[in-house]
Formats: C-alpha cells, structure tokens, sequence
C-alpha cells in the first residue's frame, strides 16, 4: 500500500484543478497548479504524452468483464441500445420509444438542463430532484455529469489514467489496476430497489451520514450553494440512491483533471460540424499540468452559422458559469484548444466521451460507431488544429459593439472573482488579456486611443489587483484570500486617495518587502480599523517555488493617476 500513501500525498500536493474564472481565456486560470498530477494521461508504459499512436475508433482494451466485488454499480443497459426494455421507456429529456441510443440520450438530458440565477445550470434527476449545480473545478464539471448518467441508468463507463506503476482504470467496477484494486472505494449501501417507491411518494429519500460529511479529497474548498455550504459529499447524497456513486465520485473527482479528458483514450476529437451539447472543449497549455474545460450547453442555429454556449467550473470551485455565444466563441477559436504549432499536440480541443463497449471479453472506450465519420485522429494535427479556422466561421460572427460587449464582460466577471479571491493572479491576468483585446478593437475599429479607452474602462480595483507575473510572485500561490481581505485592501486604498489633496498610486495588494511578512501594510491597516482577525496569513496553497521572494513581480506598474 506505500505507493498508494505517495500518490495520496501526490494528490494533496501537486494538482492540477481548475482556476479562477474559466472563460475566454487562455493564462491558465483553468486549473489550478496543485494535486491530480500522481495520474497522468495513459500511454503506453505509463509515461506522460497523449499516446496518439493509440488513437483508433476502437480504443485500447482495459479490463476484463467480470463482476468485481469492488463494482459501484451494476451494468445493465448497453451504450448502443435503442430497442430493449429499458431503452425504450421514456427519461429525463426524451420520450418513451424515442429511437435513441444512450449516448444520444446524454446529449438530450444535457441539452434539457435548464439556465438558472448564477448563471449555472439546475440538475434534474431521474427522481425528480432538482438542485442548482454543483460548485466543482472544470475537469470535475464533464467527469461529474459523465458519471451521473451512466450510473442512473447503470450503463459502462470507464476512465483510464496511468501512474508509475503502469495503467490505472476508474470505472463501474471501482479503482482498479489490470492486476488488482488499485483504490477501494465502495463505502455504501445501494438503496436503488427504492426508485419507484420514491418516485411515487411512498418512500422517503435515503441518506448516509458519513457521506454527507465527506468532502473530496484532499479538498478545502468544495463547500456547494445549492446545500447552504455544506460538502460535495452532502451533494452527492442529495442526488445518489447508491451511496457508492457517492464515494466514487469524491475520489474520482480527485485525481482526475483536464489532462486525462485530453487523453485520445478517455475522449476522442470531434469535427466541430459534429459538436452536440454535452461535448467537451479542452484548453491544454503543455503535455501535462494545468488545462481547462468547458461544457457545450446549447446550440442552435444562426441563420448559414451556429451559436453554441458554453459552461465551465472552476479552481477554487465554484458552480458552473454558463456562458453565453460570445465569450464562447472567444474559447473555441484559442490557441489552447489545440490551435498552431505545438498545441496541436497537447490534447487539447473539441472533444466527445468515447463509449465503453464488452469487445472480446474486454472493456473498452470506443467510438459510437454512427460517430465515426466525425472522429479525428490524434496524429493528425493538420485535422485537430484546423478545426480553430474552421470554428471561426461556423459560429456567429460578433459585431464591433458585441466584440465590446464580450470584452467587457470578460472584464467584469474577473472583477467579481477578484472581489471573492483577491489574491487570484489568473484572474487578474485574464482580466488585464481582456483589457488587451479590448485597446486593439477600440483602437481599430472605434478609433480611440489606448489613453481614451483606459480612462473610459480603468478602475481602482483594477491597479489595486494588478496583474503579476505568476512564476516569481508568491501572492499567486494563495487561493485562500478573502472578500473581506478584498474590502480591506480597497478601504485601504480609497482612505488614501480621500485624504490625499492630489492623485496617488495605489498600494497594490501583492507581496512587499516591507519589513512584515509581504503583507504588513494591510495586516496594520485592518488592525487599526478593527478588522484585524480577517486579516488572514499567506497560505502556500499550491506548490510554490517562488514562496521565498522578497517582493512580488507586476508586469506593468500602476498608472492609476495618468488615466
């Protein structure tokens, strides 16, 4: 069991989640530089690398199919099934004998969930539950939706990942290596036998307490506003009659990120022609570490041209933010979906689950066989990456005044995040591209000046969380920073400006060689104004090389006063 401690440890302390706000952006924010990367993207041998050479409409074979005793859920329906019993009784978001298949069923309940405040989307389940999405990092959100379904109707799923021990499989039949368990995590009772009887009223919703108090692991940050704050595991046992969904889900969630949902073997690239509601859209900046991933929640049509939005969670989690075409468009057409040049090569792109099918004796994620006409092979870059220039043109061109619109609310939803998490170097490099984009299309197409749009759209806040270099400044290792920290920093700095008989640069909330521990300005600040207890102490949240510099690296200095 040594390796297991290791890869544990792993987990806590070297992953790669999702970051700060996910949309249209392509600065890492996805995911967060902590924790999943004891699992890597499954090639041959266990190394890193996205293994296209094993990219076939009939994946690699995993493991043997056979009732395991570390089973989470039993198989009883087939991903191909459009005539059989259950296949042909009505579901979450299609009728009785529709035709479909289960794969085209997940698209259907993907496309039925509805928009609610947030904006986020509301989960239905078969029992008629609803709840507001769960709070989750971006890999979590596709892997958490993914997993629901197959477990509610008891269809196959795996997921394959390796460690350095060789492959590791995350499926119905539990944690397993080819060889034995690898994890086991089947903890609860399966109270399914109750389904109709809950359906009908005559049964009361069961629930395991254990699971209610769990969170995921090695998580502090998995608190979940559709249950008032409580953990992931209360979620989960809001939505699960098998407890062990529950359980499984916690740890899979885990140790799995956007890296293995770029791996040709858990997902396979998708034709944009082809793209669907409850596909995925993967940005991958390297091999391995840090990504993010969004959610195809809708598309329809726009005249010769489509409109698709997307949704995505985030690092530190939070519900999916449901975007709408334009800040969509935006992520389609990055570099980081697997564009120009190396990025090609890094897995990154639109995506679709492949299906896990019994082929001679073995499970194994192929590619629905009506699909696969829109299935691109991982070698060919020339196919994946061109898929960018492609989407540029299907999806809905912006008007100057929209390109606006988007930038600007790029701006502003990174403002909010910076209000949650004042520390947030992803957010505030996101924000400052936006800015970017939005001085080259003012310049360009409105004919205004750098200055005149700066002093149009600039703020306080905006100098106060200036952007910092990511790799030599420890502020950006701190994910546990405050709304009140934010309150105190901006308190801090409007005192200033209101006592001061002319304009003056702001004190920028970031790490300072001050004599105190980088921070002492606001720690005295907070004191003398009474707030001192919510002054909280750094924190090395993430792996954090540079936790010893004496000051904090801006990219730009502050300019407040000149705009």
């Amino acid at each position: 069991m040594k390796h297991l401690k290791f890869y544990i440890l792993g987990l806590i302390l070297f992953s790669f989640a999702c970051g700060a706000d996910g949309t249209v952006d392509d600065n890492s924010e996805g995911e967060q530089r902590i924790g999943k990367e004891s699992l890597l993207m499954a090639s041959s041998g266990g190394e890193k690398g996205l293994g296209a050479k094993d990219d076939s409409a009939v994946g690699a074979q995993g493991l043997a199919v056979r009732n395991y005793d570390t089973a989470i859920w039993d198989v009883t329906n087939q991903w191909q099934d459009t005539d059989t019993a259950n296949a042909r009784e009505a579901g979450l978001a299609w009728g009785a004998n529709s035709g479909l298949n289960w794969d085209e069923k997940y698209f259907a309940w993907v496309d039925s969930l509805g928009k609610i405040d947030g904006p986020t989307f509301e989960l239905v389940t078969p029992w008629g539950k609803k709840l507001g999405a769960p709070a989750l990092e971006c890999a979590e959100v596709g892997i958490f939706l993914r997993i629901a379904f197959s477990s509610w109707y008891n269809l196959p799923f795996f997921m394959e990942a390796a460690d350095n021990q060789g492959r590791v499989f995350t499926g119905h039949f539990g944690m397993r290596r080819e060889n034995g368990v690898w994890l086991n995590v089947k903890k609860g009772r399966d109270y399914s036998n109750l389904s109709d009887d809950i359906i009908s009223g005559a049964a009361a919703w069961p629930s395991d307490p254990i699971l209610k108090g769990r969170k995921i692991a090695g998580s502090y940050d998995d608190a979940q506003p559709a249950l008032g704050g409580a953990s992931a595991g209360a979620y989960f046992d809001e939505i699960f009659l098998n407890k062990n969904v529950g359980y499984f889900m916690l740890t899979t969630l885990a140790f799995f990120g956007s890296v293995n949902l770029g791996d040709a073997r858990n997902t396979y690239n998708l034709k944009p022609e082809a793209i669907l509601p409850g596909d995925l859209l993967v940005k991958r900046y390297d091999v391995g570490g840090i990504g993010h991933v969004y959610i195809v929640a809708k598309k329809v049509p726009a005249g010769s041209q489509i409109e698709v939005e997307l949704m995505s969670g985030s690092m530190p989690r939070r519900q999916p933010v449901w975007e709408n075409a334009g800040p969509s468009k935006e992520a389609f057409i990055a570099d980081a979906t697997g564009g120009p040049g190396d990025y090609a090569t890094f897995g990154g792109g639109l995506k679709r689950w492949r299906v896990a099918a019994d082929i001679g004796g073995r499970w194994t994620n192929i590619v629905m066989p009506d699909d696969r006409g829109s299935w691109i092979d991982s070698s060919d870059t020339v196919a994946t990456s061109g898929r960018i220039a492609t989407f540029n043109t299907l999806l809905k061109t912006l008007t100057r005044e929209e390109k606006r619109e988007v930038y600007l609310s790029i701006i502003e939803s990174k403002r909010e995040h910076l209000r949650e998490h004042p520390a947030s170097c992803s957010a505030r490099i996101a924000r400052d591209k936006a800015f970017n984009q939005l001085l080259n299309l003012m310049y360009y197409e409105f004919n205004r000046t750098p200055e005149q749009t700066y002093s149009q759209y600039r703020t306080l806040e905006d100098e106060v969380f200036t952007e910092l270099d990511y790799d030599s400044s420890k502020t950006c290792c701190w994910n546990r920073s405050t709304p009140a920290m934010y309150e105190i920093a901006m308190k801090l700095n409007t005192d200033r400006q209101m006592e001061s008989a002319m304009c003056i640069e702001p004190i920028v909330f970031m790490n300072s060689d001050d004599g105190g521990d980088g921070y002492q300005v606001f720690r005295d600040y907070a004191e003398s104004i009474g707030r001192g207890a919510e002054w909280l102490d750094w924190t090395e949240d993430e792996t954090c090389s540079q936790r010893d510099v004496a000051q904090d690296t801006m990219i730009r200095p502050t300019n407040f006063c000149s705009i």
